[in-house]
């Protein structure tokens, strides 16, 4: 019973390692049983992401209570890329010159995305994903609405890594030698079942607006990737993230407009 509990304990921290930047207490041995098992936690590190995101921005309002709510939204938005250590937003922006240099060819679209330069079109999606979110959160500290704020902080990370889980387990992985392809090939949608679950019942209860944002916009995603690559790199997965979390704050912001 004690080992079966590190080996969980365990498996978050290395799903924490792994996703975030933020200090682990342990050195950790990357099995691949350990990999595997921490694919399972991506939703409680994305939980606890939104749980820091929101005291950041608390924070950040109570120190600048006397401005507006441009610096409350620049220090969250740059509190939530120093906690992932721009990850995923190097994963969007690979894939956004791999998509529009790739012109349509797999390989070619492959060999971009694998090339550790930022070009022109990537560098301008990484602008404007920033920009979008920046004002998202802005627009939502000025309506008020702290609760509705708070909500959103807290589904964007959860349900963009249980988006990610879900791709993970269901996509195949087109690089032979990628980070994920050795430890995702024995995994089945029946392993995710439990932290799927739990996951979908905390976002019901929070926000059902964001867990239809985040299944269209994975749909859509998934429905590129295997229309370009037969499958998904790391680099598209942390875009999808990217892409999950940006469209959920302009649905939270839609939705408080009404």
């Amino acid at each position: 019973m004690k080992l079966d509990l590190l080996a969980h304990v365990n498996a978050f921290l290395a799903a924490t390692q792994f996703l975030t930047l933020l200090p682990v207490p342990v050195r950790l041995e990357w099995t691949l049983e350990l990999q595997r098992r921490a694919l399972l936690y991506y939703p409680a590190v994305g939980l606890v992401l939104g749980c820091l995101l929101v005291l950041a921005h608390a924070i950040s309002t109570w120190a600048f209570a006397a401005h507006s709510v441009v610096l409350p939204a620049a220090v969250t938005l740059f509190v939530w890329v120093a906690l992932t250590g721009a990850l995923h937003l190097d994963g969007l922006a690979d894939a956004a010159d791999g998509w529009m240099g790739g012109l349509g060819d797999r390989e070619k679209t492959l060999r971009i995305m694998k090339d550790p330069c930022v070009g022109v079109t990537g560098a301008v999606v990484l602008i404007l994903v920033c920009l979008m979110k920046f004002a998202a959160l802005a627009n939502l500290m000025e309506s008020g609405k702290y609760t509705h704020l708070c909500v959103a902080l807290l589904v964007a990370p959860l349900l963009a890594r249980v988006a990610v889980m879900c791709l993970l387990v269901t996509t195949p992985y087109v690089r032979a030698g990628g980070i994920a392809s050795s430890w995702i090939e024995h995994i089945t949608p029946s392993t995710i079942l439990w932290p799927l679950v739990c996951a979908v019942i905390g976002a019901l209860w929070l926000s059902p607006l964001a867990l239809v944002i985040s299944a269209a916009v994975l749909w859509m995603c998934r429905r590129v990737m295997l229309n370009r690559l037969q499958g998904t790199t790391g680099d598209t997965a942390g875009a999808t993230i990217e892409l999950i979390e940006l469209a959920i704050l302009l649905g939270m912001n839609t939705y408080i407009a009404q």
